[in-house]
This record gives structure tokens, sequence and C-alpha cells, in this order.
């Protein structure tokens, strides 16, 4: 399985990146398919960007588990700012997709 454009599932590499997928899916819904349909904009480097944000990783255990640097992971989220329309200011923390029923915030600034 791949991570692509259409997809709405992160890059299945091994076994636990599956695993990783399927506890997501389970966590948090159509998470995916629900963020690339009000944000289509979003790459799939930054959706799955999106998905490991959402599971409170730091950009540090980002940068880690994606073999990048901190910096690179830092521009994907400015990146993601961007394109959700948010100020520079503005916490990603606190934001909500409205009208999505997410139970709590899907990215951490």
């Amino acid at each position: 399985m791949h991570f692509c454009k259409n997809s709405t599932h992160i890059p299945s590499q091994n076994r636990d990146s599956q695993i990783f997928q399927q506890q997501f899916e389970l966590l948090h819904p159509n998470f995916l398919t629900r963020l690339s349909q009000a944000f289509p904009q979003l790459t799939p480097t930054e959706l799955k960007l999106c998905t490991l944000l959402k599971s409170n990783l730091s950009s540090k255990d980002i940068a880690r588990l994606l073999n990048i640097s901190v910096r690179s992971v830092e521009s994907h989220r400015l990146s993601i700012r961007t394109k959700l329309r948010l100020k520079r200011k503005d916490n990603l923390v606190q934001f909500r997709l409205k009208g999505l029923d997410f139970v709590r915030p899907f990215l951490i600034s």
C-alpha cells in the first residue's frame, strides 16, 4: 500500500507502519479522509505529518521517525499552517477543523 494524493493511508513500508495505520484509524476514524477533503491542497507528506502530529509526537520524534531533520519537520508544519490559512502566530494546538467533529485538536504547534 502506498501513500498517494488520492489515498487516505500513511505509507506502509513495513509491518510497524501498517500497525500504526490500523491503530490510528481506530482512534481517529476517517481523519485523513475528512482532512484531505477539507484541505485538498495538502500534499501526501503533509497529510502523513498531520497524522503524526495528531498522535502527539514532537517535531524531534517525527524527524527521527521519518529520517529527516527537525528543520524539515518545522518547514512542513509552516506549510500546513499556511495551507490551513492560519497566521504564523496561531497555535496549531488550538486549531480545530470546523464542522468535521474532531474530539480534540488535530495538530500541535
